[in-house]
């Protein structure tokens, strides 16, 4: 009977003194413009892949869902009973500091969304806030910072690095770090001042678990992004009409929209390459799209721009093992190694241009050896693990 006794006395013990279950790490949040986002979204695949190692994430959206005004008004006066204090002191410090600067008042409209953000984060319990690409991120992040304490940082693209006048000066002096994704960017945040907070941690796609792409079929073109006047589609038209007078046969699909897409299509339409060229805004299939090309383009002036649609489809091709064609530019040169992993030309040649197109259409075993070494690149400098690894390192330092 006696181990009887004991078994029962151990179990006693053992609800009186309970073993402390380990603690679930606090959440970081991911501030993003808009979630879910219709776009490609880089917040989806880095808060996976933060998960993945352990980390808790939420997404909040700068976009407030859409709500009755009278739960808005609710939530509105909740917000401002219990920050009021805090409110009050930002709002003096930005007055002051945009006095000589009046522009910088326009900041301040987006602290309503930052009061809700406030006290959603205190609700989740979030230990860190993360602003993606913007002025409206930052500004954000920095606002629930001072109404909450909860300590933030900002990525910064190459939009943001040449409008940093139009933050407030406090915003990056007060971020626990600040992250690009391109060294272009990096020096341009070393010459304002920053010093060690700046961290280089890469635009970052998943490779590994990309297998094999699919075998490309016939001659197929693939341009993704924004329609608009950086994004080269002008250019890419006149590349394929040369490349049509040359006898080519191809097909060329521009996924994506923007204010000039009916300036493009007229153009396809002028020069009649309708049928062969073709203006799709299907998201959907942009993965399978890209992956079923010889060739995805990118003809306009700044691969390295803020916007996820701009770099993401690039990089997914890399992965994917397609043979990419970028104009040239410092960013550009970043991404690929001219003749071993992709292809620079010079912006706004279409001679130039479809004289790299025709090579990789006409031989295909150039094309497959090009995607071979994208490939590789992404993975060394480019992979969602490895930046996944170098966000946690700069969250917990």
């Amino acid at each position: 009977m006696r181990p009887a006794h004991s078994a029962i006395a151990q179990a006693v013990s053992a609800l009186d003194n309970p073993t402390p279950r380990p603690e679930r790490a606090r959440p970081v949040a991911l501030l993003v413009a808009r979630y879910p986002d219709p776009q490609p979204s880089a917040a989806l695949h880095e808060g996976n892949e933060l998960e993945r190692l352990g980390q808790p994430v939420v997404v909040l959206p700068l976009r407030r869902e859409e709500r009755g005004v009278r739960a808005g008004w609710r939530s509105g006066a909740r917000s401002l009973r219990r920050y009021h204090r805090a409110l009050a002191a930002l709002l003096g410090d930005e007055i002051r500091e945009s006095w000589s600067r009046p522009a910088r008042l326009l900041a301040l409209r987006h602290l309503p969304r930052a009061l809700e953000l406030a006290e959603q984060a205190e609700r989740l319990g979030v230990a860190h806030l993360h602003a993606g690409a913007g002025d409206a991120a930052a500004v954000t992040a920095f606002a629930v910072h001072r109404l909450t304490g909860v300590p933030f940082s900002v990525t910064l693209g190459a939009d943001d690095v040449g409008g940093l006048e139009a933050l407030p000066p406090g915003v990056l002096a007060a971020a626990s770090f600040v992250r690009c994704r391109w060294e272009a960017d990096r020096g341009a945040l070393l010459a304002r001042g920053l010093g060690e907070r700046v961290r280089l941690i890469r635009a970052a796609v998943g490779v590994r678990e990309r297998g094999a792409a699919a075998a490309a079929g016939e001659p197929h073109i693939v341009c993704a992004g924004p329609i608009d006047e950086r994004g080269g589609h002008l250019t890419l038209v006149a590349a394929c009409l040369r490349l049509r007078r040359r006898r080519l046969g191809f097909t060329c699909d521009i996924l994506g929209d923007g204010p000039l897409r009916t300036r493009v299509e007229a153009a396809i339409d002028a020069v009649g390459l309708e049928g062969v060229v073709r203006v799709l805004s299907a998201r959907a299939e942009m993965d399978e799209r890209v992956e079923r090309a010889a060739v995805v383009v990118h003809a306009g002036l700044h691969p390295r721009e803020s916007r996820d649609a701009v770099w993401l489809p690039l990089l997914r091709a890399m992965a994917a093992r397609r043979a990419i064609v970028l104009a040239d530019g410092p960013a550009a040169r970043e991404m690929v190694e001219d003749g071993v992993s992709g292809v620079l030309v010079p912006a706004g040649d279409p001679d130039a241009l479809a004289d790299a197109l025709e090579r990789l259409l006409r031989q295909p075993e150039v094309a497959r050896w090009l995607g071979e070494q994208a490939r590789r690149k992404a993975g060394r400098e480019f992979d969602l693990a490895q930046w996944g690894r170098q966000l946690v390192e700069a969250l917990r330092a």
